[in-house]
């Protein structure tokens, strides 16, 4: 996996990539989303996470992934502040860099791995529930909600 980024280097993107895959649940297995990076990281397309601020029309959202044939972008734009320390979703969940990275990483296995195909919504909930797995493991306040749709809870 290869990590582009602006000014604001590699660093917080490394740190966030090593809780998600240090991650575990209360019974020692691992989240969903440790064991998507896992196969994002082992897969045979390559990765680049493009971590920074992204270049105007590259989209209007905080995080994307875009795969095409044998390569995979994974975008988190910081100059979105909502990824900024002490940021929060709507519902005062924490968004961070890790959260937000385990989240867009699930969404690259969905698609390397051709399990994408729940609809634009469809897929948000499902990743966001999976997140919430996540947080649950790592401790992280969960969301209650996507939009108007509230989240699966752990445990």
């Amino acid at each position: 996996m290869k990590i582009v980024s602006g000014r604001n280097g590699t660093t917080g993107v490394l740190s966030a990539l090593d809780s998600i895959e240090g991650a575990e649940l209360p019974d020692g297995s691992k989240p969903v989303l440790t064991r998507a990076t896992e196969g994002v990281e082992h897969s045979d397309v390559n990765t680049v996470v493009r971590y920074g601020a992204l270049p105007p029309g590259s989209g209007n959202q905080t995080g994307g992934v875009y795969v095409g044939g044998k390569l995979a972008y994974v975008q988190i734009d910081i100059s979105d502040i909502s990824v900024l320390p002490g940021s929060t979703y709507s519902d005062g969940s924490p968004k961070t860099l890790e959260t937000v990275l385990a989240h867009e990483m699930g969404h690259a296995y969905r698609i390397i791995n051709a399990q994408a195909n729940l609809g634009l919504l469809g897929e948000e909930l499902t990743v966001s529930g999976l997140e919430n797995q996540y947080r649950f493991a790592q401790g992280i306040q969960q969301r209650q909600y996507y939009g108007t749709y509230e989240l699966k809870q752990y445990p």
